[in-house]
């Protein structure tokens, strides 16, 4: 409830007045009939979003700058897991870095190696369309993790973090 609350941007005190209008709605001898209908006519801040908009807002809403987004991480981390620990030192790392550069851009600096542009060529995994997708993901739940060695990982590819040694 609480995230979803938050994650949609909705006051968390529209609850209380929801529930009331909610009670108030029932009626004497249909209390079915009165709930529908006050699920019905509650607007669109008030209303609880459906596990598919749920699930999209998760996919689509930037949460890098939100306040929760430490907190949601670290929940994410340590559920089901019994190795975590908290740490401070753990800082919010980008799988798909903030920064990208066309394919082409990269292959025409001479500044770095060759080797070095395959580790950071994001473009090409991103596909076509890499701009929009990286607009799209930069900051939402899924390219974010808690490490302490957000350093170490810069700007890689996906595929040379993840070989990477702790």
């Amino acid at each position: 409830y609480w995230m979803r609350r938050r994650i949609c941007g909705l006051p968390a005190n529209t609850a209380g007045a929801v529930c009331f209008s909610m009670l108030k709605g029932l009626g004497q001898d249909h209390y079915v009939d009165g709930f529908i209908s006050t699920i019905r006519s509650l607007t669109w801040a008030q209303r609880m979003p459906t596990d598919g908009e749920m699930k999209n807002l998760l996919h689509t809403t930037p949460i890098y700058k939100k306040s929760f987004a430490r907190f949601l991480l670290d929940k994410l981390e340590a559920h089901e897991n019994k190795d975590y620990t908290y740490s401070e030192h753990h800082s919010i790392e980008h799988i798909m870095p903030q920064t990208i550069h066309s394919h082409d851009e990269l292959y025409a600096r001479t500044d770095i190696s060759t080797e070095m542009k395959e580790k950071l060529d994001w473009a090409v995994d991103l596909g076509a369309d890499w701009e929009k997708t990286h607009t799209t993901y930069l900051n939402t739940l899924g390219n974010l993790t808690l490490t302490g060695f957000n350093a170490e990982y810069q700007n890689y590819r996906f595929t040379y973090k993840k070989t990477m040694q702790d």
